[in-house]
């Protein structure tokens, strides 16, 4: 429950997922505008697209990345950059592709699935 979270937990959560993924794009970024193009593919998750019951945090910080992705996108594009990102997520055939809650412990129907998130937009 997000209540009971520790704020030390919340906090290692947002410095890894988002600050790492930030740092990086950084300095991809310098070196894609020095050369005129490139692309960048980020990963996040189905938990950065829909909210996740017991997963706040880890939601929060994904969310973080797809909204950084896409305004990252935005910005470089007429740069030549394109950036992207893809969410993996769980899919089974009775909840089919992104379950509102988590499916945990259930070994069989289980596959992956991924949404893409970002810019489409063509390179150089």
């Amino acid at each position: 429950m997000t209540a009971d979270y520790p704020l030390d937990s919340f906090e290692r959560m947002i410095a890894t997922n988002v600050r790492g993924m930030f740092v990086s794009m950084k300095h991809e970024l310098a070196q894609m505008q020095s050369q005129g193009f490139g692309s960048i593919v980020n990963i996040s998750s189905g938990a950065g697209l829909v909210g996740v019951a017991g997963f706040a945090a880890y939601s929060a910080s994904k969310w973080a990345e797809v909204g950084m992705t896409k305004s990252a996108a935005l910005e470089y594009a007429k740069h030549g950059i394109r950036i992207n990102a893809i969410a993996p997520a769980w899919w089974t055939p009775r909840y089919g592709r992104l379950p509102r809650q988590p499916i945990l412990n259930q070994p069989s129907g289980l596959s992956r699935h991924t949404q893409s998130a970002g810019s489409r937009q063509p390179t150089k």
